[in-house]
């Protein structure tokens, strides 16, 4: 730049001494202030055409961020619901009706009934725990009923009242099922019954 300015002032001088040699009369000769002031708003017009024309620098592209990454969903299982199995129904027994107003051997237990007992033997064959029901038929001493509890291969002697018994018996095993009989004991003699799945067995 400081050549360029060194030049229009030389430039300038030069000029006003070819103006002033071919006028016919002397013009006023600028000041050397006046062309430092022309020299200077050219070579500022210079410097702002360079700077205009030099390329702008550009802005590096924003980086791209991965989308977010899903979370995996979690799935809550609920336990499952164990069946509940339907409740065991005693069924009545088949008694002999002595009246019209109902049966007098309901609800009335074994340990009530007087007059000759004897023993029977129970032995449980059936693969499982078994719950028996034993209901004596009505006697001339009366009717009722008991039950015992016995497991796989069990065996127990109870004593009953001399009669005529129905039996029914519910069986806890692999599966749920059931047995029944029918039998008369005498007093005196040996009276036993085998219990298996679905059957039972007497002998007197």
């Amino acid at each position: 730049m400081k050549r360029t300015m060194q030049f229009l002032i030389v430039l300038a001088a030069v000029f006003s001494l070819v103006l002033s040699a071919c006028a016919p009369a002397a013009a006023p000769t600028p000041s050397l202030a006046e062309l430092q002031a022309t020299a200077v708003a050219f070579a500022q017009q210079q410097v702002a055409l360079t700077a205009a024309a030099m390329p702008t620098a550009t802005q590096p592209p924003t980086p791209t961020l991965p989308p977010p990454t899903p979370m995996p969903q979690v799935v809550v299982t609920e336990a499952p619901v164990m069946p509940t199995l339907p409740p065991i129904v005693v069924p009545a027994a088949t008694k002999k009706i002595t009246s019209a107003g109902g049966d007098p051997c309901n609800g009335n237990p074994l340990s009530n009934v007087t007059g000759p007992h004897t023993d029977l033997n129970l032995k449980n064959k059936s693969g499982g725990q078994i719950n028996l029901y034993y209901y004596l038929r009505e006697t001339a001493f009366g009717c009722g009923y008991g039950n015992v509890y016995l497991d796989n291969n069990e065996t127990t002697i109870v004593s009953v009242p001399v009669g005529c018994y129905d039996f029914f018996g519910w069986i806890t095993g692999k599966t749920q099922t059931s047995t029944s009989g029918y039998a008369c004991f005498k007093s005196n003699a040996a009276n036993s019954a085998i219990i298996r799945d679905g059957s039972i067995q007497f002998s007197n």
